[in-house]
């Protein structure tokens, strides 16, 4: 096991919410912002520092300096202090690169025994939020908290796009107790976002166990699975009110449905330029009717911040840009779902690969960027998220892996 890396998974995806409970605060920024100091503390390398690539150096802080004078301006014009949460960029990107770097370090078991014991413990800690026994001190204020998360939402998102991306790689028998576990889980909550990992990875098992027949296959699949879940869905009272889009009083629904007209409305009054950094939620923002309706039935305006999920927030606030890097995101999936289709580059449950080392990395991480696909167009929770953390992280070690972006790579780059 490699204990820099599970100590980092630990620390971003526990302390961020802890803290967000603890102290009461309003979003997750503060938590992550201690979160990757410790985690740059964990993964510092003196070699990593001398060999920081050049492009790599000169987009972030491009990008960095752009967000950050933005933020300046905003905060200036407006008075608003949400925007200068900027300033944690580029710690954020130093403690990314070097976990980025840390992770292309790993052996094949070392990635396999230290993601499944992150997955194992998340587990866990699912099973002793469901039976009550983890509502203790503030996490006792919330109704749906599964300590260290603050909502059973937040769980789902951390331990579902992690474990969506390791039974892309793992064995026959770790991937059904992992699937078993998150099913029981989901229906129990009972979680939406919980079943909809869940939905993913049978996807990718499918195609782990008729390697080379993924999309007949699927088809299939797909239609079974429609059934199945049509019938689940009209047993379960709490899966059909989240899935009746049509005059429905569901606040889940409703802002989802929320998330789309903020992206509309707001990428159409800015002529395309977007609201800019977290100003999503503030007085410029234009909202929508679905927004006062779930103004009137919970008494407060809900998700404004955040738009529900990445797409809505990223659309609202950075207009054109927002939607090419959507655009980017979705290239990705197809890039993956090549990737499941390919006999040759999947890994199937029976049988061995020659390749188990850098190929089971890139397929990993490329699995969790198919993950991240929930909090991009379904339930997020904004740019400082520990789902966030991890898939920037991703991108970063697949531009160095060979078999990754570049084919080319070199192994000595990591």
């Amino acid at each position: 096991m490699n204990f820099r890396v599970l100590l980092t998974l630990l620390l971003v995806n526990y302390l961020s919410s802890l803290f967000f409970v603890v102290l009461k605060a309003s979003s997750l920024a503060l938590g992550l912002a201690l979160a990757t100091v410790l985690s740059i503390a964990i993964n510092y390398r003196a070699a990593y520092v001398r060999r920081i690539p050049g492009r790599l150096f000169l987009y972030a802080a491009i990008f960095s300096v752009a967000v950050i004078l933005q933020s300046i301006y905003l905060y200036a014009s407006y008075d608003i202090q949400k925007p200068l949460t900027a300033a944690f960029l580029p710690l954020m990107f130093v403690a990314i690169y070097f976990f980025a770097r840390r992770f292309c370090e790993l052996s094949p078991k070392e990635l396999d025994i230290t993601i499944f014991s992150f997955i194992c413990l998340t587990i866990f800690v699912g099973w002793l939020g469901f039976s009550g026994v983890s509502k203790v001190g503030g996490y006792s204020e919330h109704a749906k908290a599964v300590a260290p998360f603050s909502e059973e939402s937040h769980f789902a998102l951390c331990v579902g796009l992690f474990s969506v991306a390791y039974c892309s790689v793992c064995s026959k028998w770790k991937y059904f107790f992992i699937l078993i576990n998150l099913l029981g889980l989901s229906v129990l909550f009972p979680s939406l976002t919980l079943l909809t990992f869940t939905v993913l990875m049978l996807v990718i098992g499918l195609a782990r166990f008729a390697p080379g027949y993924f999309f007949v296959l699927g088809g299939i699949a797909f239609v079974l699975l429609f059934v199945g879940l049509s019938v689940l869905f009209s047993q379960v009272e709490y899966f059909s009110s989240r899935l009746t889009f049509e005059d429905t009083d569901n606040i889940t629904t409703l802002v989802w449905l929320q998330g789309w007209d903020l992206a509309t409305n707001n990428f159409q009054s800015t002529y395309g330029l977007g609201l800019g950094f977290q100003m999503l939620g503030s007085e410029r923002t234009l909202l929508s009717d679905i927004s006062y309706k779930t103004n009137d039935i919970a008494g407060n305006f809900k998700n404004l911040d955040d738009g529900g999920f990445v797409v809505a927030k990223l659309v609202a606030e950075f207009g054109v840009l927002g939607i090419l890097l959507s655009v980017c995101y979705l290239f990705m999936l197809y890039r993956f779902l090549g990737l499941l289709a390919d006999a040759d580059k999947v890994f199937p449950f029976h049988g061995r690969r020659r390749d188990r080392g850098e190929g089971k990395k890139v397929m990993f991480l490329m699995a969790l960027l198919f993950g991240y696909f929930i909090e991009m167009f379904f339930r997020g929770y904004g740019y400082f998220s520990p789902g966030a953390f991890f898939v920037v992280s991703a991108l970063v070690s697949l531009r160095y892996l060979p078999g990754g972006f570049r084919s080319d790579a070199g192994r000595s780059s990591c």
